[in-house]
């Protein structure tokens, strides 16, 4: 079953901002950090936000900036109920595909290195530039 991306409402980036704050919760915990609702909430104008719909439910949310030939993936977030069955995957290629369609040549994002997603971005053909923080940035380069 394929996923769809769909447009967001307003009252979604409530929905949005509680799913990245539950799943980022123990991240921060582990490095005394303080989500910060407002800085998430301030921030959803300025990125494409959509829900990933995936068997007709809502299976989390995506949001990214592109802009100077990068697409950023800003959150890539899942319901739990909605991990490891390739719904991750499937949002990873439809962003590449649009990042391809609008002339980007790189796909960028951030990760803590321990997130079990790291490894799926790295078998996705994403590479280090920088860790800071055990915050990792990664990039894959889109061919034309």
């Amino acid at each position: 079953m394929e996923i769809t991306l769909v447009g967001v409402s307003e009252s979604d980036k409530e929905l949005a901002e509680t799913l990245t704050r539950e799943n980022m919760a123990n991240y921060y915990a582990q490095r005394g950090l303080i989500w910060q609702p407002e800085l998430f909430l301030q921030s959803w104008p300025d990125t494409e936000n959509y829900r990933i719909h995936w068997q007709r439910s809502l299976a989390g949310f995506v949001r990214f900036q592109a802009y100077s030939g990068i697409l950023t993936i800003r959150d890539l977030q899942l319901y739990p109920d909605f991990r490891k069955q390739g719904i991750g995957t499937q949002a990873l290629d439809v962003l590449e595909n649009m990042a391809r369609q609008r002339g980007c040549h790189l796909l960028r994002l951030s990760v803590f290195k321990e997130n079990p997603a790291c490894a799926l971005y790295l078998r996705r053909g994403f590479s280090p530039v920088e860790e800071e923080n055990a915050v990792l940035r990664l990039q894959k380069i889109i061919a034309t």
